[in-house]
């Protein structure tokens, strides 16, 4: 038995996933290869499990002796690969990071051009649910989804959460001392609300210090000019595997005050390195964040709310660090999802 998991789209932070996958299946007694985008090149993380060849030099001997494909991350080539290993006599699994919901909530929530993205983007999805023998969908709140639009394309499905290795070790020894937004700079992510909110506690002096990590760029300069001793940003460029995780141990708590999310990875990452979060009470954060225990919830526009949220999280930081830890080995951690790994291999 063979897996490729493959990742025919670039997004540094997927990393994490690809590894934890290749992980899971050689674990539970499969052969694995890596199919990726060249952006990833040939990742000295992905060659410590299994080989890996890149979409656009696939070696065909490997992918043919394959037995099973799992594809992650959405990507234009999806279709095209999902039915080449279907011809070679392989099952096929996708990662649904994100169901549709409906352009009646996304209109408004996010960006025009995001939106036509998407669009793009769901056309591709369609064909592929089509190819696929099972989908996995990342949170009860993404399998809602799913039943409500898609299940009558591909009813074939399980739920497993994103997954992850457990890089805390990379994170140990970080100070904690900011309030951090970790990733994509998006309208959906409520990024706007961000600023503003660092906007509101620099204005007042709250004591807070903030730190924007994102290959995205922030360009505020007056903001930046007038607290650069209280704002770090580290934007315009990919991070690597150990600069995120460092973001995410620096930080006393991670905005997760989205407008959508279906599961944060920003999130598990942020449990991995026992780093609370200060979460919306939409999508999937209702699945997996605890009042008071590894994260609080706000409203993306009442600072005064968050405000009370971040010096209630900072005043009783140890207990969150652990408790989000657990959160992670039990929800996260690949080892923890061995059952449904299993699962797809028996499709």
């Amino acid at each position: 038995m063979r897996v490729c998991v493959t990742s025919l789209g670039y997004n540094p932070s997927h990393l994490a996933h690809i590894v934890a996958y290749g992980k899971a299946f050689r674990e539970a007694g499969a052969d694995v290869c890596f199919c990726v985008h060249a952006g990833y090149g040939h990742n000295a993380d992905l060659l410590a499990v299994a080989p890996v060849m890149t979409h656009d030099t696939p070696d065909r001997k490997l992918l043919d002796s394959c037995t099973h494909a799992l594809i992650y991350n959405a990507a234009i080539g999806n279709p095209a690969f999902a039915w080449r290993m279907r011809q070679s006599g392989a099952k096929v699994a996708y990662v649904y990071h994100e169901p549709w919901v409906s352009l009646a909530r996304l209109w408004g929530e996010v960006s025009i051009t995001s939106l036509a993205r998407l669009m793009v983007s769901r056309l591709i999805t369609l064909v592929l649910l089509r190819l696929c023998h099972l989908v996995v969908l990342p949170s009860a709140e993404a399998a809602k989804n799913y039943r409500a639009r898609d299940a009558r394309i591909n009813p074939s499905y399980l739920e497993m959460s994103l997954i992850f290795d457990d890089n805390y070790y990379l994170a140990a020894s970080c100070e904690r001392r900011t309030f951090s937004y970790i990733g994509t700079i998006s309208h959906a992510h409520a990024f706007d609300q961000f600023v503003e909110f660092m906007r509101y506690a620099l204005q007042r002096n709250l004591g807070i210090r903030f730190l924007i990590a994102s290959r995205h760029t922030f360009s505020d300069q007056e903001l930046l000019a007038r607290y650069s001793d209280q704002i770090t940003v580290r934007c315009g460029k990919p991070l690597t595997n150990e600069e995120i995780i460092q973001s995410y141990a620096q930080s006393v708590c991670i905005w997760n005050l989205y407008r959508l999310s279906t599961q944060s990875g920003v999130m598990a990452n942020a449990f991995m390195c026992g780093t609370p979060v200060i979460a919306n009470r939409t999508g999937a954060f209702n699945d997996f964040v605890r009042e008071g225990y590894n994260g609080r919830f706000a409203t993306p526009e009442d600072p005064d709310e968050i405000a009370q949220a971040y010096a209630s999280i900072a005043t009783s930081l140890d207990s969150y660090v652990a408790n989000c830890r657990e959160s992670f080995l039990n929800n996260f951690f690949y080892r923890a999802q061995m059952n449904t790994i299993r699962q797809i291999l028996n499709i």
